[in-house]
């Protein structure tokens, strides 16, 4: 299976890896800088996968025959019963069928929530507040210790994402 993903975030393409491993024991996986069509601080669902959505389209086309199906994955933020949560979709597109699934999410701490509100991006808001923030590692690590990273989230959301492709007869009826 050879996978181009929209990213060239050295965990993104990591976590790609992960996940074609879990599948396909020989497989092909590379980045390359794609567009995601959204603002870089995604806002709900519906934004978030539409970006993941146009990354793994714009990937995909930009490989020009040369892989299998292209990959975009997307960190946003959603409101959910009044709090803000981060979380992350992981989508996936071969020229004529797509998937998209949710991944792990976190609370924002409300401070850092109302910085999104008021227009600001996450990654840059924490790494003007913590000195110590990482923008390669994310936020979700940041938060949570280190517990959840980055690589092993957006994995776990693209392997929910490859379900058509590993059983496609389910998906056929």
């Amino acid at each position: 299976m050879k996978i181009i993903v929209g990213s060239l975030n050295a965990a993104k393409v990591g976590a790609v890896k992960v996940a074609a491993d879990a599948y396909w024991p020989e497989n092909e996986v590379w980045g390359i800088d794609a567009d995601s069509g959204v603002p870089g601080q995604p806002k709900g669902w519906d934004e978030t996968m539409r970006g993941a959505l146009t990354r793994a389209r714009n990937a995909y086309y930009a490989a020009e025959g040369k892989a299998d199906i292209g990959v975009g994955l997307e960190g946003g933020v959603v409101e959910m019963a009044g709090r803000m949560v981060l979380m992350n979709v992981a989508a996936v597109f071969d020229g004529t069928q797509e998937s998209a699934a949710p991944g792990t999410g976190t609370p924002l701490p409300e401070s850092w929530a109302m910085a999104v509100r008021e227009g600001q991006e996450l990654g840059p808001f924490l790494a003007e507040k913590f000195a110590g923030y990482n923008r390669k590692i994310g936020a979700m690590p940041f938060v949570t210790n280190g517990v959840l990273q980055r690589e092993a989230i957006f994995a776990e959301a693209l392997k929910g994402a490859l379900a058509p492709w590993v059983t496609p007869e389910a998906f056929a009826a």
